[in-house]
């Protein structure tokens, strides 16, 4: 679950079934007839939506279908159609209206509205240049390539899919010796100012030819790291044993490592490779982070890497507009 939102459906629909009276409800209740019952389903979810506007269905069908029948009718009356033919928003004109309508099912509480005196999360960009030469050649390799595909008129993004990971693959590499820069000027710092010499620093990556790059770059002897290939028990193993161990870097895969684990005794975090939302990034800072004082005082860093000129721009773009349509249908509050 992320910890940053939480969604909880307030009222139960009709073809709920109470689990202690097994009474199944012939109407819609209202939460002051559940109330009354004493009993009630609750639907929790920490990221109804991820990508599109269009995954608000599923949730609102389960708790009230009568309201919310078939994603065809959701999608005439609420959604508008993106350039890329994708239900991805609210349509501007009723977006006060849609948050009117589910209010009664959704309530949403932020960190702001449990915790007091948050502590610090500080997420930081860094733009760089791409200075290796060969990692130059490879990418403008590649953009070739697709400028032969849109010639041939295969320019949609199940022809490009392959060419933008290559692409993006290519910069994780260029980000590998700022990577290793960090690493050594951060847990110096660290020893010098604090005296702490089990200070520890996380680096967020998605390809494994990264993560090799900068185990060569670091040296393995300072590194524990967790790919998506890697069990539970791996991950349990991190968890419990990384604090005191005296390796001091941490590579995860964002994917693997944003789910299922907290190492809030890591401060400084690095991110290589974004992810295709802005969900999956702020799972994976939670893992670092923690709004209950109680739990971590300290700020937490968290740094995005982008590398200036290249597919960097347009993930970033892509990112920030999905972080800004996951808000603005967010923005309820039932009562």
């Amino acid at each position: 679950m992320n910890t940053q939102q939480q969604t909880a459906t307030s009222s139960m629909s009709h073809y709920a079934q109470c689990p202690n009276c097994d009474a199944r409800v012939g109407q819609y209740q209202t939460k002051q007839e559940l109330h009354e019952r004493k009993c009630g389903v609750i639907l929790l979810t920490g990221t109804p939506i991820k990508n599109r506007a269009d995954e608000w269905f599923v949730p609102l069908n389960i708790v009230a279908p009568d309201k919310f029948p078939s994603l065809d009718r959701f999608k005439r009356n609420w959604l508008v159609q993106d350039e890329k033919g994708k239900w991805s928003r609210i349509h501007p004109y009723k977006l006060d209206a849609f948050k009117e309508t589910i209010a009664p099912y959704v309530l949403r509480r932020e960190w702001e509205d449990v915790y007091q005196d948050l502590p610090k999360l500080n997420r930081m960009y860094t733009v760089i240049k791409i200075e290796d030469d060969y990692l130059k050649k490879l990418y403008n390799q590649e953009l070739d390539k697709i400028e032969l595909k849109m010639a041939a008129g295969q320019s949609s993004y199940r022809d490009l899919n392959d060419n933008m990971m290559v692409l993006r693959r290519i910069c994780g590499m260029a980000k590998t010796k700022r990577a290793s820069d960090f690493i050594d000027l951060a847990l110096e710092s660290d020893d010098i100012l604090t005296g702490n010499k089990q200070s520890k620093i996380a680096i967020g990556m998605h390809h494994n030819d990264v993560k090799n790059e900068l185990l060569r770059l670091v040296g393995d002897y300072r590194c524990m790291t967790l790919t998506g290939a890697d069990n539970a028990e791996r991950k349990y193993e991190i968890m419990t044993k990384f604090e005191t161990n005296d390796k001091r870097v941490l590579i995860l895969n964002m994917l693997a490592g944003g789910v299922g684990m907290d190492v809030h005794y890591i401060d400084n975090v690095l991110i290589l490779e974004r992810q295709w939302n802005s969900a999956d990034e702020e799972q994976f800072e939670a893992r670092f982070y923690n709004p209950d004082q109680s739990i971590k005082n300290r700020p937490t860093n968290v740094e995005y890497v982008i590398a200036q000129g290249t597919i960097d721009n347009w993930w970033y773009d892509m990112v920030q507009a999905k972080r800004q349509i996951f808000g603005e249908t967010l923005i309820v509050t039932g009562k």
